[in-house]
């Protein structure tokens, strides 16, 4: 009896192990997960999407370039305000703050025939030379000649820097130069003119009458100036500002670069000064050359809505080209008895 009830229970065990077997082997069969078929998009379908991303890129776009704009205005402004230190440096280290244009032969006047008489004609360091010490370049300074001889010539009669100031080497991009937003990309540019006073008439009117000399700001043509000068104080005398009036440079950076100075006799021209005379980010399309005819008489940028101003106690100020013409025009001058309150905005 024992025997067959051993018997009895493995046979059991086995066929209880065959079933669970086939029920395993039954469901493996059965439960067999299909893939769903594909199917493609519709034509509604994808229309949909391609205007959802339409919309989003239309929503996107605007403040990606309002973002890239603000980092580039700022850029502009801490070049401008490195450049409105070392005209600073030099006013300490020197006591008068450096020439705008150097010319020979030309006593400051508002004698038209002083500036476009015959002679030495040719025009010696500007002020963006003068800088660069004070801007981390005294290599390239050291490499230059200056002062009042034929060797220290920046600019020829045809508004070229002859040699040896002129040579290959000496001909770099300065990066503190350049506003980011220009819509200009030539290396040699520079897109900061320092301001030689302003007004609703010029000084001295040359080049046909179409180059404009002031001399009421503070770096104009030979140009020597201490703050004792600025009657009407420091922080109410702009020093530079920016300009976009730079297209007359050709493209090998030989005509109008950063180191160019100015120019008298025939066709006389300060270089890398500015009156302010027409409103900020004037329309002067169509009205010729850009450089030799307005270039000179006015200040702008391809920022939107006005440009970028140093004041000579070192602040820098964003000004609207909405302001009053009059009140930039004092701002300007170094000593018309005017104080000019809140005409500027940051």
């Amino acid at each position: 009896m024992l025997f067959l009830s051993s018997f009895h229970r493995s046979a059991h065990r086995c066929a209880t192990s065959r079933v669970r077997r086939w029920i395993a082997i039954c469901v493996r069969r059965l439960v067999v997960v299909k893939p769903a078929a594909r199917r493609g998009l519709t034509v509604v379908e994808l229309m949909l999407i391609i205007a959802i991303i339409t919309i989003l890129a239309a929503l996107l776009l605007p403040a990606l370039h309002s973002a890239r704009e603000a980092a580039r205005r700022t850029q502009c402004g801490n070049n401008i305000k490195q450049l409105t230190m070392a005209v600073l440096n030099i006013s300490s280290a020197s006591g008068v703050f450096p020439s705008g244009t150097t010319l020979l032969n030309v006593t400051p006047t508002t004698s038209n025939n002083t500036w476009c008489r015959d002679g030495d004609t040719n025009g010696y360091t500007p002020w963006t030379v003068l800088t660069l010490p004070f801007l981390e370049q005294q290599d390239l300074y050291d490499n230059l000649t200056l002062g009042l001889v034929p060797e220290g010539r920046f600019m020829d009669t045809d508004f070229v820097v002859p040699l040896p100031n002129g040579a290959p080497q000496n001909l770099v991009p300065m990066s503190v130069l350049h506003c980011p937003s220009s819509r200009y990309t030539f290396p040699l540019r520079n897109n900061y003119f320092g301001v030689q006073g302003g007004g609703a008439a010029a000084c001295v009117d040359a080049g046909a009458g179409t180059q404009r000399f002031f001399m009421n700001g503070v770096l104009y043509a030979n140009s020597r100036l201490d703050f004792a000068s600025l009657r009407d104080g420091a922080s109410h005398v702009l020093l530079v500002g920016e300009t976009r009036w730079c297209s007359y440079l050709t493209p090998d950076g030989q005509k109008f670069n950063w180191l160019l100075s100015g120019k008298s006799g025939d066709d006389a021209i300060p270089v890398q000064v500015a009156g302010l005379e027409m409103p900020i980010n004037a329309d002067v399309s169509g009205a010729g050359s850009p450089l030799l005819t307005w270039g000179t008489r006015g200040f702008g940028s391809d920022h939107f809505g006005g440009c970028f101003f140093s004041i000579c106690d070192g602040s820098i100020h964003f000004i609207h080209d909405s302001g009053d013409l009059t009140v930039l025009q004092r701002l300007a001058g170094r000593n018309d008895g005017g104080l000019i309150q809140d005409a500027m905005t940051q």
